[in-house]
């Protein structure tokens, strides 16, 4: 309101006041004066209104606006805290875990979603030791407690099956014998007896209650020691050789094992006992005859191997040393045969129970997961800090590896790795799933994704394509540039070679939906048509598009859709058996890597070497508008998998990127990265299925179920000093406010 405005106001009132013909008495009627004067007021008072109502609206729009400019502030720490986490995974997982999920409550945008389901990977909960450098590392056979022993003598006991606790059980009383060089369970009897030893000797103790423990024995040796296989004997390295107690009662010295060096490492297998020693050599002990050695090997390593481990099983032996590399020898009763070289130098080695993985790590940082029966690397992970020692669980289900930072990190459901996978397939109604890897071909019922059960395994040639009829009788596998082979579903414990077509230049194949009718495309830009109903015969073939190199049946088997190095995409009707061109789009920059029908087969989706996958609305398919884009993808996209009601869709790039659309509104709804997402299909609407010639993985899609696994194993919940690092001065919101307790 201006100062005008204020004056003449003023001045009506001041009239009003001194009118004697509107006052001349307290209840004086009329007045020539007053008629005017209440215009004037009341015109006033309007006025002064609309500035009211104009300033409240100024003031209103004003608020909105800095809550607009709040709001895109938040939804910037929070994807610049996402981002973040998912760089702190390689150092840090449990924090960029809990980041994550933060980030996702302050904004729920694709960057935050895609933190968060990244989350979902089994990932280390890291517990600090009172140790200085943990070398030692073992599991109880019950897997509820696990030791560590540290370089400054500390031993402590930590509760395995919470990783939410972050405080030993107890710790033992130390000595002044310096680096614990032995930490073992005894592997027999169920009474959890402890062995640690140090150079002043050995100690056994009783840790039934891991809160409680109580003493034993002490027994004379130096810092290596073991239990025999049976659990009956303790093995220690003397000044001569080995020396032996049984365990029958109390401890009763047995003769020793006299041996030319000095012994630095013990290793236990089934039947077996290994030492290494001091002169570079490795020694193989029959534990019942242990005069003489069944074997000797010379590593060549100056002070004795630095790393020693034997498979559960005895039958594989695996030594490292700094200036030899990773050395592993198959033996056969109890001799090693020829040793071949592994890798590269390791500090730590451990086999999984199953003896089908060996664990490595070293100065790298990085704890690293080998198929013994590929030679390949199956997975790994990142640590922070250079790794000591190594150690799983009785069940293959958790891995704890030791640093010289005095901390130690536990992966969860991370070291099962039963087969790398190298091709996957789901029946359309996503209760059956194939693959195939180093192993051969298998069937899982699939049911419950988070439970598949194996069926059966056959021998089929690794594949990375297949393709199943809709009604899962029947599957395809592509033997690139070789022929295609079908194989018989019908007896899922069971299945049969129905037929194999040799086809020069093979590049894909696709079933028609009751299993009957066959397609091929080939390298010369061929396709082809074929009745495999019994003995199969061509039906009809096109040739001219160049490289055919995807193909897909519509859901009722009318429409194949077939792409390839032309960058067009065609639709054909092959209702009669030949292949009559219906529609057709070159929309894409580059080569089409993949086809796909959505459920209903209403939609196809192509994906290209542009980059790009394109939606393809084809209801009326001679009718079909130009089909939509779908960018942002860094490299060329290779497939691409529908949700089960077709409203979603995944599309996964060579380079291990997965993006997630809603298909509805048009929009990106998560983006994930993982070396994993190979081909990548949806299990059910909430459920992602990966293979990347590794392993199967599957991916909750439900952000709520993800935020409460990652709160549900949190050690710590994230601090106000952690909070005010990763979202500045946004109010204190703890992701896990109840972690810890």
């Amino acid at each position: 309101m201006d100062e005008g405005f204020g004056a003449r106001l003023g001045r009506a009132w001041g009239r009003y006041a001194r009118d004697p013909c509107l006052f001349p008495g307290p209840f004086a009627a009329g007045g020539t004066g007053w008629f005017a004067v209440v215009r004037e007021v009341r015109g006033l008072l309007l006025a002064l209104a609309a500035l009211v109502v104009v300033a409240g609206a100024a003031a209103g729009l004003a608020w909105r606006e800095s809550g607009r400019a709040g709001t895109a502030r938040v939804i910037a720490l929070a994807e610049r805290a996402a981002d973040q986490a998912r760089a702190l995974r390689a150092t840090d997982p449990e924090l960029a875990a809990q980041v994550s999920v933060a980030a996702h409550d302050l904004a729920d945008t694709p960057r935050t979603r895609g933190a968060l389901l990244n989350s979902a990977e089994p990932y280390a909960t890291r517990l600090r030791s009172s140790g200085d450098r943990l070398r030692m590392i073992a599991y109880s056979q019950d897997r509820a407690v696990l030791a560590t022993g540290a370089d400054n003598g500390v031993v402590e006991l930590w509760d395995a099956a919470d990783p939410r606790r972050r405080t030993p059980l107890a710790t033992l009383p130390r000595t002044a014998g310096g680096p614990v060089g032995a930490l073992a369970f005894r592997p027999a009897g169920g009474d959890r007896v402890l062995l640690a030893a140090t150079r002043r000797g050995v100690e056994l103790w009783n840790v039934v209650n891991p809160a409680r423990p109580r003493h034993v024995a002490a027994l004379p040796g130096a810092a290596a020691a073991a239990f025999t296989p049976d659990g009956r004997t303790v093995l220690a390295a003397a000044a001569r050789g080995v020396g032996r107690w049984s365990l029958a009662g109390k401890p009763v010295p047995l003769p020793p094992v006299r041996t030319s060096a000095q012994v630095t490492r013990f290793a236990v297998g089934d039947d077996t006992v290994v030492t290494g020693h001091g002169d570079g050599s490795v020694r193989v002990w029959d534990p019942a005859t242990p005069a003489t050695p069944a074997d000797t090997i010379r590593t060549g390593a100056r002070n004795g191997p630095a790393a020693l481990a034997i498979s559960p099983d005895g039958g594989t032996l695996a030594w490292s040393a700094p200036e030899r590399g990773t050395w592993l020898c198959r033996l056969d009763a109890r001799r090693c045969g020829r040793p071949t070289r592994y890798g590269a130098p390791a500090g730590a080695l451990a086999f999984s129970p199953d003896g089908a993985t060996l664990a490595t790590a070293g100065d790298d940082r990085t704890v690293r997961l080998w198929s013994l029966a590929t030679r390949a690397q199956v997975t790994s992970f990142r640590h922070p800090d250079r790794v000591l020692g190594l150690a799983f669980a009785s069940d293959g289900q958790a891995l704890a590896a030791g640093s010289v930072a005095g901390a130690f990190y536990q992966w969860h459901h991370a070291a099962r790795v039963p087969d790398p996978v190298t091709g996957l397939v789901l029946s359309r109604d996503r209760t059956l799933m194939a693959t195939t890897g180093a192993r051969g071909g298998a069937l899982w019922d699939v049911r419950d994704p988070w439970h598949r059960v194996l069926l059966s395994r056959w021998n089929v040639p690794p594949t990375t394509r297949m393709a199943m009829s809709g009604d899962a009788r029947r599957l395809a596998t592509v033997e690139d540039g070789e022929a295609v082979t079908v194989w018989d579903l019908r007896d899922r414990y069971a299945p049969a070679r129905h037929a194999r077509l040799p086809v020069p230049g093979l590049a894909a194949a696709a079933l028609s939906p009751d299993g009957r009718t066959l397609a091929t495309g080939d390298h010369a830009g061929r396709l082809l048509l074929w009745d495999v109903a019994a003995r199969p015969r061509r039906l009809a073939a096109r040739d001219g598009f160049g490289d055919v190199g995807a193909l897909d049946f519509s859901p009722d088997g009318g429409l194949l859709a077939s792409g390839g190095a032309d960058r067009g995409v065609r639709l054909w009707d092959v209702r009669r058996g030949a292949l009559d061109e219906v529609a057709h789009h070159e929309e894409h920059e580059d080569a089409v890597a993949g086809v796909r029908f959505g459920p209903k087969g209403d939609v196809l989706v192509s994906t290209g070497r542009d980059r790009t996958a394109r939606v393809w609305s084809i209801a009326d398919p001679r009718h079909a508008p130009r089909p939509a884009a779908l960018r942002g993808h860094g490299d060329t996209v290779g497939g691409a998998g529908f949700s089960p009601d077709g409203a979603a869709l995944a599309t996964t790039d060579v380079s291990g990127t997965t993006r997630l659309w809603d298909l509805r509104a048009g929009r990106l709804i998560a983006e994930l990265t993982h070396p994993d997402l190979g081909t990548v299909l949806y299990a059910d609407d909430r459920t992602l299925v990966s293979a990347a010639g590794r392993d199967l993985r599957l991916w909750d899609l439900r952000p709520e179920g993800v935020a409460a696994r990652v709160c549900e194993v949190a050690g710590m919940p994230l601090t106000r000093v952690g909070w005010r690092r990763y979202f500045g001065d946004v109010p204190y919101r703890p992701p896990c406010p109840s972690a810890g307790r």
